[in-house]
C-alpha cells in the first residue's frame, strides 16, 4: 500500500518566516503523496483585534461568532492558504489550495450548543476519500485550510487538528497513513524535557495533573483518536532534522501488546536474528518485522524510535547537533523463497554452527550486527560523532517507500555503513543499475509470403550490437560496464511475421558513465526504441582517503568494488558496504549464516568505529 503523509501546521510556525521556510523545505523533500493542513489562529486573532471583534477561547478551542467566522475565512482560506500554495509551487511541486467546502470534500455540521456554545464551529461528518485520492494520484500536494461547510452551505470554522485527523482516518483504507502535528515545540514536554513517546495512560495522568493543558489537549486528543482508529504512525513536535518529536502510542496497540507478551530486553544477537528470520517480511509486507525491531529498540534503550512506513530509525542517547552523524543502515525485507528449500524458510533452523532461514544472509545478520554495534555505543557520553541506526524496507525491490523516503528526515549524514553480505570486506564502490525496455518495430505479414518486416530479426541485430558495443572507460574498482539482454518476447502465431519484438536489457554502470549517458549511447546505437525505467540507481564510490577506508586498512580489512546493487545507489552521501555472510548465498534455497560470522561482524563494526580519526 502506498504511503501517505499528512502534516498539520499552526502556531508560531506559520507566524515565523524562518521556521515556515525551514518546514516547507523539508516538507517538499518528503516523497510520495502528502497533504498539508493548516490553521492560523494567531493571525486570525490579530486581525480580529484590529477590527474590534472579540477573541474568545475555551480549553484551547476558538468560539466563533459570525464576525469571527468572516475573519477566519479570510485568513485561513484566503491569505494563508494562498501563501502556502505559492511557497510550495516555487519549490517545483504542484500544489492545490483547498477548503473542506470545495467539492464537498469535508461535509461538516455545526457543533451542538451544549454544554458550550462555540458558535459557527463545525465538526467533520463525512470525508470524500475517493475524490481526495484521485487528486493525490495526480501528484498534487493538497493544502487544506480549516474551513468547511454544512449541507446548507453554511461555512464553519473547523479545528485544523480535527481535519488532519479525520483525513488520516478516512484515507487509511487507500494508503499507509502517517499523521504529524507540527508546531514550534520539540514535542510534548514534561519538566522541560521532550518526551520521545507518550502512551494513552500516561497522557490521561498528565492531563489530570495539569501538566498538559490548553491547546495541547485538542492536538493530543485527536492524535490518540487517530491511533485508536488504526492510523499507523502519529507524532507531534517540530519538523526538524531529527524528525517529529514525540510519538504517540496507544496503551492497547499491537506493539505494546507484543511488548507485554514477550520481553526482548535480554535477547542475544543470535536470538534476535532467529526472531527476525522467523517473521515473514517480503518487500512491501514488512510491517511485522518493523514492529518487532521498534519494540526491541524501545525495550533495549528506553527511547521510542522513529518510524515512517516500515522504516525504523533512532539516534544515540547523547546526540549533539555539533557533531557529524554516522548512519548504520541495513534492510529487513526479503525476496520470495525460491524453489528447492528443504528447510522451512521462516523457521530459522539452527543446525550446528549454521542458521538456515530466508533473509539470514541477506541481510538479517548484517542488520542485527549493526543494531548491536549501535546499542554498544548508545549510552556513550563522549563519542566524537553521533550514531544513527536505520532498519529500512523495500531494499530488494529498490522501492520508493524504503530508505529513499526517510532521507529528508534523517538530518545531515556524514557517511553511512550499509550492511550487506560481503564476508566483512569493505565494498568502497558499487555498480549502478539501469533497466531498459527496448522495442523493435517491423511490419506484420504472412509467413508463407514473407511480405512483412520481421521485428525479431531487427531485435536480434540490435542485441548483437549491444554485445559488441565498445565502452572504453574502465574503472579500477568496478571494471567495465556490463550490458546483458535478459528477456525477449515477440509473436503470437506461428504463421504471422511479428511486427513488434520487445526485449529487456540490464545495464550495470561503473561510475565512469552516468546512467543517463549510457542510455543516450545505447539509444543512438540501436534501431529499436529504448526506454529507461529509471536513472536513479547510479554507481557509487567513496574517496580512498576517507577515514572509514583508513580505519579498515588499519584493521587489515581489504577493499573492493561490488557488482551487486544495494541501498547505496540511493544515498546522496558517502557510503561503504560491509557485512557478514557471502553474496553468493543470497536469494538461494537453504540460505544460511554461520553463528561465528554474526559474532565476528559485531566486533568488526565496533572496531571500525573506534578506529575512525
Amino acid at each position: 500500500m502506498q504511503a501517505l503523509t499528512i502534516y498539520k501546521i499552526g502556531g508560531k510556525v506559520l507566524d515565523n518566516k524562518a521556521d515556515l521556510e525551514n518546514f516547507l523545505d523539508q516538507f517538499c523533500q518528503v516523497k510520495g503523496p502528502k497533504i498539508l493542513v493548516h490553521g492560523g489562529g494567531t493571525k486570525a486573532s490579530q486581525l480580529a483585534t484590529q477590527l474590534d471583534i472579540p477573541v474568545q477561547m475555551y480549553e484551547g478551542r476558538r468560539i466563533t461568532s459570525a464576525a469571527m467566522l468572516d475573519v477566519a475565512t479570510m485568513v485561513y482560506a484566503g491569505l494563508l492558504n494562498t501563501q502556502l500554495v505559492a511557497s510550495i509551487t516555487k519549490r517545483q511541486q504542484q500544489a492545490l489550495g483547498i477548503s473542506g467546502a470545495a467539492l464537498k470534500l469535508l461535509n461538516a455540521e455545526q457543533r451542538k450548543k451544549q454544554p458550550i456554545d462555540y458558535g459557527f464551529v463545525g465538526d467533520v461528518k463525512a470525508v470524500d476519500a475517493l475524490s481526495i485520492k484521485k487528486l493525490l494520484d495526480e501528484d498534487t500536494v493538497l493544502v487544506f485550510s480549516a474551513i468547511t461547510a454544512d449541507d446548507n452551505g453554511q461555512l464553519l470554522n473547523t479545528n485544523a487538528d480535527t481535519i488532519a485527523t479525520d483525513l488520516a482516518i478516512a484515507l487509511q483504507s487507500s494508503f499507509e497513513t502517517t499523521l504529524n502535528f507540527c508546531f514550534e515545540q520539540a514535542g510534548v514536554l514534561h519538566d522541560g524535557n521532550k518526551l520521545d513517546s507518550l502512551a494513552t495512560k500516561d497522557y490521561d495522568k498528565l492531563k489530570e495533573d495539569d501538566v498538559i493543558y490548553g491547546g495541547m489537549i485538542p492536538k493530543l486528543d485527536n492524535g490518540f483518536r487517530a491511533l485508536a482508529a488504526g492510523v499507523s504512525t502519529v507524532s507531534i513536535g517540530s519538523f526538524s532534522k531529527l524528525g517529529i518529536g514525540t510519538f504517540l502510542i496507544s496503551s492497547h496497540s499491537n506493539s505494546n501488546k507484543q511488548a507485554t507478551e514477550e520481553d526482548y530486553t535480554n535477547f542475544t544477537p543470535m536470538e534476535t536474528l532467529v526472531k527476525l528470520v522467523s517473521t515473514p517480511s517480503y518487500s512491501r509486507e514488512e510491517k511485522e518485522t518493523a514492529q518487532f525491531i521498534a519494540t526491541l529498540l524501545y525495550q533495549k534503550t528506553g527511547q521510542q524510535p522513529s518510524q515512517s512506513n516500515n522504516n525504523i530509525w533512532c539516534y544515540n542517547r547523547h546526540y549533539n547537533e555539533e557533531k557529524p552523524t554516522i548512519l548504520l543502515c541495513s534492510h529487513h525485507d526479503t525476496v520470495k523463497a525460491v524453489k528447492g528449500w528443504t528447510y522451512e524458510p521462516f523457521a530459522a533452523t539452527v543446525e550446528g554452527d549454521k542458521i538456515y532461514g530466508l533473509g539470514t544472509n541477506d541481510a538479517g545478520a548484517s542488520l542485527i550486527a549493526l543494531m548491536y554495534c549501535f546499542l554498544h555505543f548508545y549510552d556513550a557520553p563522549d563519542l566524537p560523532f553521533n550514531l544513527a541506526f536505520a532498519a529500512v524496507a523495500e531494499e530488494e525491490i529498490s522501492g520508493t517507500n524504503g530508505v529513499q523516503s526517510i532521507l529528508s528526515l534523517l538530518g545531515d549524514i556524514a557517511f553511512c555503513i550499509v550492511g550487506e553480505p560481503t564476508q566483512m570486506q569493505l565494498a568502497c564502490a558499487e555498480k549502478g543499475l539501469m533497466v531498459l525496455d527496448c522495442t523493435a518495430k517491423g511490419k506484420a505479414g504472412h509467413a508463407a509470403h514473407k511480405n512483412g518486416i520481421n521485428a525479431i530479426e531487427i531485435a536480434i541485430k540490435d542485441i548483437e550490437k549491444l554485445a559488441a558495443l565498445q565502452l572504453d572507460r574502465v574503472s579500477d574498482l568496478l571494471g567495465t560496464v556490463n550490458i546483458s539482454t535478459t528477456q525477449i518476447q515477440a509473436g503470437y502465431q506461428h504463421n504471422i511475421i511479428p511486427n513488434q519484438c520487445s526485449f529487456v536489457v540490464d545495464v550495470r554502470s561503473n561510475g565512469l558513465y552516468k546512467n543517463e549517458e549510457l542510455h543516450t549511447i545505447i539509444q543512438n546505437a540501436l534501431t529499436s526504441e529504448v526506454k529507461a525505467r529509471s536513472f536513479r540507481l547510479q554507481s557509487s564510490q567513496i574517496d580512498t582517503q576517507h577515514p572509514i577506508i583508513q580505519a579498515a586498512t588499519k584493521l587489515g580489512i581489504s577493499s573492493f568494488g561490488s557488482s551487486t546493487l544495494s541501498d547505496q545507489a540511493l544515498l546522496p552521501f558517502p557510503s561503504v558496504k560491509i557485512g557478514p555472510g557471502d553474496s553468493l548465498r543470497s536469494h538461494t534455497a537453504n540460505e544460511f549464516i554461520f553463528d561465528y560470522e554474526l559474532k565476528e561482524a559485531i566486533t568488526i563494526y565496533i572496531q571500525l568505529l573506534k578506529h575512525l580519526n
